[in-house]
């Protein structure tokens, strides 16, 4: 996300902007959900693949969610590049050069088809859906406090922005017709 002049905000990306692709919020989820695997132990997920994520958004949604969480207009714009505008650790560059090919030019399934056969049409948005079909049913059967985009974007995101910098979250913002 990219703050504009009118306080907006821009996500470019290389994936399609209707495509459902997988949602976690990694410092909030990822330990509470391989605990229940080491709980649950080999018996169970011996040789077991598991989608780890807990939403499927669109880019459009994402943004939408951004825009009711931050109250500032979020647009999405393809961009068959990902721009990095801060430090990446060596050879990170490299693995999202992948994603600009795997997703911007081919629009592949994220997990795989094993894991998600015919779920590119399938949007899954919040707790109240139980995810069935999807490649994230078996992750939130897991753990079920996981932390949903919007709240990423309400609660953690202008803390990551403020932590690089960034001072748009002490401003009042333009609603542009969000509220």
């Amino acid at each position: 996300m990219k703050l504009q002049p009118d306080g907006s905000m821009i996500w470019k990306a290389p994936f399609h902007p209707d495509t459902p692709i997988p949602w976690l919020d990694t410092e909030h989820d990822v330990g509470p959900a391989v605990l229940q695997i080491f709980k649950d132990g080999l018996k169970k997920w011996s040789g077991h693949r598991i989608a780890l994520a807990f939403e499927l958004l669109s880019p459009n949604r994402v943004c939408a969610l951004f825009s009711r969480a931050l109250r500032r207009r979020c647009t999405y714009r393809f961009s068959p590049t990902i721009d990095i505008e801060v430090a990446v650790p060596p050879g990170y560059r490299a693995q999202l050069e992948g994603l600009e090919i795997i997703f911007g030019e081919f629009n592949a399934p994220y997990f795989g088809l094993d894991l998600e056969p015919g779920t590119n049409s399938i949007t899954v948005e919040d707790s109240t859906d139980d995810a069935t079909g999807t490649a994230i049913q078996e992750a939130r059967s897991l753990w079920g406090g996981w932390r949903g985009i919007e709240e990423y974007a309400r609660e953690v995101f202008p803390v990551e922005e403020a932590n690089n910098g960034l001072t748009w979250m002490k401003e009042q913002p333009e609603t542009n017709g969000v509220v």
